[in-house]
C-alpha cells in the first residue's frame, strides 16, 4: 500500500471519527434541547397553569363559605362577583392546559378532573351563585356545609393526581436525558479511544516502515558511493520508497554491468600492451643480431679490402 494511501486512509478514518463525535455532541445537545423545551413547555407551563386552576377552586370554595358565614346581600354579591369570574378564569387556563401535549394517563386524568369539577361546579358552585344572588343563607351555608366540601375534596385530589403526572412526566424526562447523556458520553470516550489507538497503530507502522526503507535506501547509496557494489537486492514493494529502492537496484546493475564491461576492456588494453612489449623486446633483439652481423660484415670487409691493397703492393 502507497504512503499516501496510508496517510489518506489515516486521515480519512480520523475524520470519520472526528465528524461522529462533532454529531454525537451536537445530537445529545438538540435531544437535551428538546427535552428542556418539552419539560418546559408540557410540564412547567401546565403545572403553572393546573396550579392556577388549583387557586381558582380554593378561591370559590373560600367565597362560598365567606357568604354562608357573612349573611348579608353585600358580602353575598361580593362572593357571587368573585365566583364568577374565578369560574371563567378557570375555564380559560383549563381550555389551555388542555391544548398542551397530553400523555395517554394525563388524558385520562384530566377527563375525571373535567367530570368532578364539573360535578361540583353544577351540584355545588351553581347553585351556591343562585342563593347568593337571593340572599338565601340558610341555602348557602348549607351548600357550603354539606355538600361543597366532599365534592371539592374529590376535585381537589383529580387535580393533584394531574400535578403528580407532570412532576413523573419531567422525571421522565430528566432521567431519559440522564440515561442518554451517558450513552454519549461512553459511546465518545470508546470512540475517542478507539480513535487514538488505530491513529497510533497504523502511525507507528507508517514511520517503521518508512524509517527503514529510507534507512536500507541510505546504505545502498552510500555503498554504491564508496564503490561497493555488492550490496544486497533491493526492497520490492509497491509504495513509493520501494518504488526509489527499485530504481537503486536498477543504477546499481547498470554500474555494475558498466564496472564490468570497463574491467575487461581494461584487460583487454593490458594483454595486447603485453604482446606489444613482448614484440618491441623481440624486434629489439632481432636488431641487436643483424647490428652484430653487420659488424662482422663490415670487419670481413675492412680484413678483406686490406688483404686486396696488401696484394696490389706486392705485385708492384
Amino acid at each position: 500500500m502507497k504512503i499516501s494511501t496510508r496517510l489518506t486512509l489515516l486521515i480519512g478514518v480520523l475524520s470519520v471519527l472526528l465528524v461522529g463525535i462533532g454529531g454525537l455532541g451536537l445530537y445529545g445537545t438538540g435531544a437535551s434541547n428538546a427535552a428542556l423545551k418539552t419539560v418546559y413547555e408540557d410540564r412547567v407551563v401546565a403545572l403553572g397553569q393546573l396550579a392556577e386552576v388549583q387557586r381558582h377552586l380554593g378561591a370559590n370554595a373560600f367565597w362560598v363559605a365567606a357568604s354562608s358565614l357573612a349573611g348579608n346581600a353585600p358580602a353575598n354579591a361580593k362572593a357571587a362577583q368573585e365566583v364568577e369570574g374565578n369560574l371563567a378564569k378557570m375555564g380559560k387556563v383549563w381550555d389551555a392546559y388542555m391544548a398542551t401535549y397530553l400523555t395517554p394517563e394525563e388524558s385520562i386524568q384530566a377527563k375525571q378532573f373535567a367530570e368532578l369539577n364539573a360535578k361540583l361546579t353544577g351540584t355545588a358552585i351553581t347553585p351556591a351563585l343562585a342563593s347568593m344572588r337571593a340572599d338565601n343563607a340558610l341555602e348557602t351555608q348549607r351548600i357550603a356545609n354539606t355538600v361543597l366540601p366532599a365534592l371539592y375534596q374529590s376535585a381537589l385530589d383529580g387535580l393533584s393526581g394531574l400535578i403528580k403526572i407532570q412532576l413523573s412526566v419531567a422525571q421522565a424526562e430528566y432521567d431519559g436525558a440522564v440515561s442518554r447523556y451517558a450513552t454519549l458520553q461512553w459511546v465518545s470516550i470508546l470512540s475517542i479511544v478507539l480513535g487514538v489507538l488505530f491513529a497510533v497503530t497504523l502511525g507507528t507502522a507508517l514511520i517503521r516502515g518508512i524509517l527503514r526503507s529510507l534507512q536500507q535506501a541510505t546504505q545502498m547509496s552510500q555503498s554504491i558511493a564508496h564503490g561497493d557494489l555488492s550490496a544486497g537486492d533491493a526492497m520490492v514493494g509497491k509504495d513509493e520508497i520501494g518504488v526509489l529502492m527499485t530504481a537503486l537496484g536498477h543504477m546499481k546493475d547498470s554500474l555494475t554491468r558498466v564496472v564490468a564491461t570497463v574491467r575487461q576492456g581494461s584487460e583487454s588494453v593490458a594483454t595486447a600492451s603485453a604482446e606489444i612489449a613482448q614484440g618491441n623486446h623481440d624486434l629489439s633483439n632481432r636488431t641487436e643480431q643483424q647490428a652484430s652481423a653487420l659488424e662482422e660484415t663490415a670487419a670481413s670487409m675492412a680484413e678483406l679490402n686490406a688483404n686486396v691493397k696488401q696484394n696490389a703492393d706486392s705485385a708492384r
